[in-house]
C-alpha cells in the first residue's frame, strides 16, 4: 500500500506543477492580463517553492511523512480552487504561491519515500528512477486532461474537477503505513548538512540538471519553430521529449545500482551534451527533431540517479533535510538558466542560445568527474 501511495504522490506532484502552465492561457483571459503578468504566476510558484522546500525537508525528518503528505494533497487541492475562483491578479498570485506550498509538501515526501519503500529499500537508485518516471507521467498528462476538460466544462469547473481529483488520495495517503523514522534529528543539524561535500556537490549537479530540463521544456517549441516546424508538430515533438524521459527512467531500473550511480550520470550527461550539440549544429529539420528526442532519452536517468547518490551516502533520518538543500539549489538553476537563454536569444538565435544548457551539462559532468576521483 505504501508503494502505491508513494507513486501516487509523485504522479500528483507532476500534475500540480503542470497545472499553472496548462491553465495559463485561460487564466490570462479571465483576469485580463498579458503574458508578462501571466509569467508572474509561475514566478510566484517558483519563489514559494524555493522558500518552502528549505523548511519542509527538516519537517519531514522531524514529524515524519504522513502529516506532510496529507497536507500536500489538501493544500494543493485548495490552491487550485483558489486560483480558478480568483477575480483579481493579486489573488491569483497568492493562489500560485499557496500551490507552491502544496507542491513542495508532496515533493519532500515523495522523493524521500522512494528509496525507503520501492524495491524493498534495497536499491535507492532504481527506486528514484521509477518514482520520478511517475512524476513525469503526471506532469505530461495534466495538460492533456485539462485540455479535454476545458473544451467541455469551462475554466472554473475544470479547476474544480482537477482539485477534486487531487483531493481524492487524501484518505489513501492518511491510511498508508509509512516507515517509522527513529532519529534524534533536530533543526540545528541542518547546518551541518550545509557543510557536507556530498550535499553541496549533488545540489550543484541538480542546479545544472534542472536548469537544462526546464530550458528544454520552455524553449524546445521555439527552437523547433525556428527549425521550420509548425506549432502543432513542435508540440508533438515536445511530448515525445517527455515520453523519452520516462522511457529511459523506467529502462534503467533493470540494471542500475547505487554503486554505478556516478558512472551512469557521467555517461548520460555526456550523451545529453552530444544531443544538445546536435541541436546547435544540426541544419536539417530531421536532425533538429532527432536531437531533441535523443537529449530527452539522455536526460532521463540523471535527476533521480543524482538524488540517490546523496541518499546512499547520508543516513535516512537526514534525507528530508539533505533533499531540501539540494533541491533548493536545483530550483535556482531551474529558474535562472532558462532566463539566461531568453536573454542570449535576443542577441542571437534560439539555436545558438542552447550553448547555455550545453555548458550546464558539461559542468555537471565535470562535477561528477571530481566526485569519481575523490
Amino acid at each position: 500500500m505504501i508503494q502505491a501511495a508513494t507513486l501516487m504522490i509523485n504522479f500528483a506532484l507532476g500534475m500540480v506543477l503542470a497545472v499553472i502552465g496548462a491553465l495559463k492561457l485561460e487564466t490570462a483571459k479571465v483576469l485580463g492580463i498579458d503574458d508578462a503578468r501571466a509569467g508572474g504566476l509561475v514566478s510566484a510558484l517558483m519563489l514559494s517553492s524555493f522558500v518552502m522546500i528549505v523548511v519542509l525537508g527538516p519537517m519531514v525528518d522531524t514529524f515524519g511523512h504522513k502529516p506532510i503528505a496529507v497536507c500536500g494533497f489538501i493544500i494543493s487541492s485548495f490552491a487550485i480552487l483558489f486560483l480558478v475562483s480568483a477575480a483579481t491578479y493579486r489573488t491569483a498570485v497568492a493562489a500560485c504561491a499557496l500551490l507552491g506550498v502544496g507542491a513542495m509538501c508532496l515533493n519532500s515526501v515523495g522523493n524521500t519515500l522512494m528509496p525507503l519503500v520501492l524495491f524493498a529499500g534495497k536499491n535507492p537508485t532504481a527506486a528514484m528512477n521509477l518514482g520520478t518516471a511517475f512524476f513525469v507521467m503526471g506532469a505530461s498528462s495534466a495538460p492533456f486532461i485539462i485540455g479535454l476538460l476545458l473544451s467541455k466544462s469551462g475554466y472554473r469547473r475544470t479547476g474544480m474537477l482537477i482539485a477534486a481529483l487531487l483531493f481524492l488520495p487524501v484518505v489513501f495517503a492518511a491510511m498508508a503505513p509509512y516507515p517509522r523514522m527513529q532519529s534524534e534529528f533536530t533543526f540545528y543539524q541542518v547546518f551541518s548538512l550545509l557543510r557536507s561535500g556530498v550535499v553541496i556537490s549533488v545540489g550543484s549537479m541538480l542546479f545544472c540538471y534542472l536548469g537544462v530540463e526546464m530550458s528544454m521544456g520552455l524553449w524546445i517549441t521555439s527552437y523547433l519553430k525556428e527549425s521550420r516546424y509548425s506549432e502543432k508538430r513542435a508540440s508533438m515533438i515536445l511530448s515525445t521529449f517527455w515520453i523519452s524521459l520516462v522511457v529511459l527512467r523506467l529502462a534503467v531500473t533493470t540494471f542500475i545500482t547505487p554503486e554505478t550511480g556516478l558512472v551512469v550520470v557521467q555517461f548520460f550527461g555526456l550523451l545529453a551534451a552530444i544531443g544538445i550539440g546536435g541541436m546547435i549544429c544540426g541544419r536539417t529539420k530531421f536532425i533538429a527533431a532527432a536531437s531533441v528526442v535523443f537529449t530527452g532519452l539522455a536526460l532521463g536517468p540523471i535527476f533521480p540517479t543524482t538524488v540517490s547518490i546523496a541518499f546512499a551516502r547520508i543516513p535516512a533520518s537526514f534525507h528530508g533535510s539533505a533533499f531540501s538543500i539540494a533541491f533548493a539549489l536545483a530550483l535556482l538553476g531551474g529558474s535562472s538558466i532558462p532566463a539566461v537563454i531568453g536573454l542570449v536569444s535576443r542577441k542571437m538565435s534560439i539555436r545558438r542560445a542552447f550553448v547555455v544548457p550545453l555548458g550546464s551539462v558539461l559542468t555537471l559532468c565535470l562535477i561528477v568527474l571530481v566526485m569519481l576521483r575523490s
